[in-house]
């Protein structure tokens, strides 16, 4: 069985050496959802809205949409139908 060299003790506080120095290109961030969808959720909702809804806007209303059915599903999953036999009055 092969033995692993010891590394000598580090303190929290010592710095860490650079892994990998290579350049980084700076690239816009992507976005989570098409621009499809982006410009679809802006037409259906900006008649409820005075300002001019942003892509942000847009991302947070699918978010507390997609949010809102999960809460109606785990609701309706923890609900008793009317025709089962666990329902009782």
């Amino acid at each position: 069985m092969r033995r692993r060299k010891s590394k000598p003790e580090r303190h929290w506080s010592d710095p860490i050496p650079l892994e990998n120095t290579g350049k980084v290109e700076q690239s816009e961030p992507r976005t989570r959802y098409s621009r499809g969808l982006l410009n679809e959720i802006i037409d259906v909702w900006q008649p409820y809205y005075r300002e001019r809804l942003t892509d942000e806007d847009a991302r947070e209303i699918i978010e507390n949409m997609v949010g809102f059915v999960r809460l109606l599903k785990h609701r309706q999953a923890r609900t008793p139908h009317a025709g089962d036999s666990a329902h009782t009055d």
